[in-house]
């Protein structure tokens, strides 16, 4: 998908990635020093998924856009695949979470591993998605 010749995926893609990454911060405020910053964690957590929705759309319609015998594919399905694992792990942590405060025991630990383990995922799938723009010049 493109706007005026240029492709919407590295738009939309900074801020899932951004909300995301800060979300296991937030959750270790919460935990070693007041309690209220859940909130924000989790705010973060569903801003990030909410916005993950256009950046996907856009993603897949760039993949879609490339010929099957392109270099730049295998680096994309790596991209696809990492990110998806990340987005999955940051949905598991809201369900896991069960809401604003999680409760204490394992509906926590796993929200906030969940979303910990998120975060190299994203940074791999980013570094895949540079890979895409700066070597293969997807989407320039």
């Amino acid at each position: 998908m493109r706007f005026r010749g240029h492709p919407l995926h590295p738009a939309f893609s900074h801020f899932p990635l951004a909300l995301l990454t800060v979300v296991p911060a937030w959750d270790a405020v919460a935990l070693w020093h007041d309690p209220r910053w859940w909130l924000v964690s989790w705010a973060c957590l569903c801003a990030g998924l909410v916005a993950a929705l256009p950046a996907v759309v856009t993603g897949l319609s760039e993949l879609a856009r490339l010929r099957d015998d392109a270099p730049a594919v295998r680096t994309a399905l790596r991209h696809l695949l990492l990110v998806g694992l990340a987005v999955s792990a940051a949905a598991g942590s809201l369900v896991a979470r069960g809401g604003v405060n999680p409760t204490p025991g394992v509906a926590r630990a796993a929200g906030v591993g969940l979303s910990l383990g998120a975060v190299p995922l994203l940074l791999a799938g980013g570094y895949f998605g540079a890979k895409l723009v700066y070597h293969h010049r997807v989407g320039t």
